[in-house]
């Protein structure tokens, strides 16, 4: 089997793990045990955070120690951290102790990804790396639309322990296909102990020069455009459109759907046409015109058409940054590189989760909030213009003369 296609199942299968207990976590948190939603909401921010940090730390510890080391460890925590969280909960501990445990179950969860981006970036050709990232976004959407429904059966039937004992099985699962159809030993290594032999610095992992930097800023300001399609539009969909839940749900099996049939073949389309590093600006105007749309429409129909329109933009964000982010790394940083573009597609993501609900607030009608979404799309795929021709002018990949950026 192609590394790729391993490495999809092993996103799909720890993306189902995940989406299968994180969802119902809070509503055990609010109905089981009466925890106040203030609380809840400050443990999933600190479990946002530490699940940044575990992105960070994936992606440095994949440049010094390798993608082996660091998948390895983070399945296998999981696993531990996943087992306790049921066992935990069937034994009903205080709470405090199972939150924080809940915290480092996401931190684990976390610190793999950008182990296998890694493997994938470190891949001989641009063809396989976009083919590769492709694959990545399909198993993540197919685990995260499967997850979910799979723990709503669990927790009803069994109990909230059995999403989190359905967890551990999944990350056993995932630790399993990396032992048995990885070979990491005919594998370019992540950890490439250049200059003599010598493991990389820490401080050769940290971003440098100003396309990089400015790179990331562009992609935390277009993820919040994203992260805007979530929890905001599920929020704004109930609370003022009065959608019902199942038309909610629609919205975002749509949205599944259409990435496991389109990603694949329209970033090929892209790459065969040498348009690809032109699509986060396209990416900006389709999500500009989606959120338009939906601030001067209550129809359900026109949510439907929207949430196309969104999601081929979304399609046309992710790979291509992804493939941006490889560009400006070198192969002794290129876990790190993955690490720090994993961190801020995240933070782009939580601030719009925290940010735009509140404008609901602060506009009247709330509409008007998605204007404001629309805008900062706008400004994001302008800023990405500006910074693209930097990155275009120092773009490297495995099979060519590696660089470090200065």
């Amino acid at each position: 089997m192609k590394l790729t296609h391993t490495l999809f199942l092993i996103r799909t299968v720890n993306s189902f793990g995940w989406s299968a207990a994180m969802p119902f976590f809070a509503i055990y948190l609010e109905v089981e045990r009466g925890v106040g939603l203030g609380v809840i909401g400050a443990a999933y921010l600190v479990s946002g955070l530490l699940s940044l940090c575990g992105q960070l730390l994936g992606g440095w510890f994949t440049d010094l120690f390798g993608s082996k080391s660091v998948m390895l460890t983070g399945y296998t925590s999981s696993i531990v951290s996943s087992t306790l969280m049921a066992y935990m909960l069937w034994a009903k501990f205080n709470v405090l102790p199972i939150i924080l445990l809940y915290v480092g179950f996401s931190f684990f969860r976390a610190l793999s990804n950008p182990a296998t981006s890694a493997l994938i970036a470190s891949q001989k050709q641009r063809t396989q790396i976009a083919s590769g990232f492709s694959l990545q976004t399909m198993g993540g959407n197919i685990g995260f639309g499967l997850g979910p429904a799979a723990g709503g059966i669990l927790s009803e039937r069994l109990g909230y322990p059995s999403v989190f004992a359905l967890s551990a099985l999944a990350a056993s699962t995932a630790l399993a296909l990396a032992l048995v159809l990885i070979r990491f030993d005919e594998l370019p290594r992540t950890d490439l102990r250049v200059r003599g032999g010598s493991k990389p610095k820490l401080s050769g992992l940290l971003p440098k020069g100003k396309e990089t930097l400015g790179f990331l800023g562009v992609v935390v300001v277009l993820f919040y455009v994203d992260g805007s399609l979530y929890t905001p539009l599920s929020l704004y969909s109930a609370g003022f459109i009065h959608l019902s839940n199942q038309e909610i749900g629609l919205l975002f099996t749509t949205n599944g759907l259409l990435i496991a049939v389109l990603q694949l073949p329209l970033i090929q389309l892209l790459e065969r046409s040498g348009w690809i590093n032109y699509a986060p600006t396209l990416s900006a105007i389709l999500m500009a015109s989606a959120y338009i749309a939906v601030a001067n429409t209550h129809s359900f129909e026109a949510y439907i058409v929207a949430m196309a329109v969104a999601t081929v933009g979304e399609i046309l964000l992710t790979v291509p940054t992804q493939l941006m982010i490889t560009a400006l790394s070198g192969p002794s940083n290129r876990g790190a590189y993955q690490g720090y573009y994993s961190a801020a597609t995240s933070t782009g993501r939580t601030l719009a989760s925290f940010i735009t609900p509140i404008t609901f607030l602060v506009f009247n009608p709330p509409s008007h909030a998605w204007y404001v979404v629309g805008i900062v799309s706008i400004v994001g795929g302008i800023a990405h213009l500006a910074v693209h021709g930097g990155i275009e002018r120092t773009e490297s990949y495995p099979e060519e003369t590696a660089r470090n950026p200065k």
